[in-house]
């Protein structure tokens, strides 16, 4: 039995890594769609930084550097990179994205993922959410013992995306980010990471278990609508309306709990913010950096870009 639940838990491991990183970044999106009202510090009016992706940042005594808003998905309309951007990456000295994704970081996600202690997903659950959660993954592919391993913010993610998603990233077609990571790999440019394995997953696994069972409880209820939600995203993001998809958002929302949704984009989206634009520092010293993240972090009073150019540097629209 324990070689069996061994081999299970490596096959989990090995499947859901690549559906963690793909719809892991677009977790924060999809679960402010399922509350009731925008955060108690919405802005009102244009969102600051609200259009474009790539942005120029001037440091003075330095080459300039770029930031540039991925979105965590291989869909074809987002992996047509724009000239912009590979042109930038290409003449660029470094890339630094949020996770560099080697084989020691995909085995520490894997781990991650996977509950221990002798836990189980449907004792911490309950048997009729662990049900649902069961008919909602079924189009995944990944059975009931399976499930039944696996935290539930894991499951969250999972459950996030489209299936037809999953099958692009489980069949190798790269996402955005992975795609940048391959260019710059291919053209011998340096890559940092802004954050560790443990940093990343903390930000899900460290909400309270109350916390973590209500978002997936809210995840399982919108499931029928998340091809959909996913499209709408894609679509804002290739038009670099990412003003247009914080309002698709707040637009969206249909949930019981605002403070729920406050606790948790306070984790994914500003404490991350802060701690990315320190990382940075470095990078935007030595000039001609190029840096990688998830769009939803570059806009408004607490995105990056307005972080930046609080802490001196100019920013400028480019795409």
């Amino acid at each position: 039995m324990n070689e069996f639940m061994g081999a299970m838990g490596r096959g989990v491991q090995r499947s859901g890594v690549r559906l963690l990183r793909a719809s892991i970044g677009t977790l924060a999106a999809l679960l402010a769609l399922v509350a009731t009202a925008p955060p108690a510090a919405a802005e009102t009016g244009p969102m600051a930084y609200g259009q474009g992706l790539l942005w120029r940042i001037d440091t003075p005594g330095v080459r300039p550097s770029y930031l540039f808003g991925t979105i965590h998905l291989s869909d074809p309309r987002a992996t047509a990179l724009p000239p912009p951007v590979t042109e930038a990456l290409t003449a660029s000295d470094s890339l630094s994205v949020e996770l560099v994704l080697d084989g020691a970081t995909q085995q520490q996600l894997g781990a991650a993922m996977v509950l221990t202690g002798g836990r189980t997903l449907d004792g911490m659950i309950g048997t009729d959410l662990f049900a649902e959660v069961v008919a909602a993954a079924r189009p995944y592919g990944l059975p009931e013992p399976a499930l039944r391993m696996l935290e539930p913010w894991a499951v969250m993610a999972m459950l996030s995306i489209p299936p037809e998603e999953l099958a692009r990233t489980m069949s190798g077609q790269p996402s955005v980010d992975q795609l940048l990571q391959n260019i710059a790999t291919a053209n011998g440019i340096r890559l940092h990471a802004l954050e560790t394995v443990t940093e990343q997953v903390e930000a899900l696994s460290g909400m309270s278990d109350a916390d973590e069972i209500e978002m997936l409880r809210q995840t399982v209820d919108q499931q029928s609508k998340v091809a959909a939600m996913i499209d709408e995203m894609v679509g804002h993001y290739v038009n670099r309306d990412i003003g247009g998809l914080h309002a698709f958002m707040l637009e969206q929302s249909m949930g019981d709990d605002p403070a729920l949704l406050d606790r948790f984009l306070d984790r994914i989206l500003d404490v991350r913010n802060r701690r990315m634009v320190d990382r940075m520092a470095d990078v935007m010293a030595e000039g001609n950096a190029f840096v990688a993240v998830g769009a939803l972090h570059l806009p408004g009073d607490t995105g990056l870009l307005s972080l930046l150019e609080q802490r001196g540097h100019s920013v400028s629209r480019v795409y």
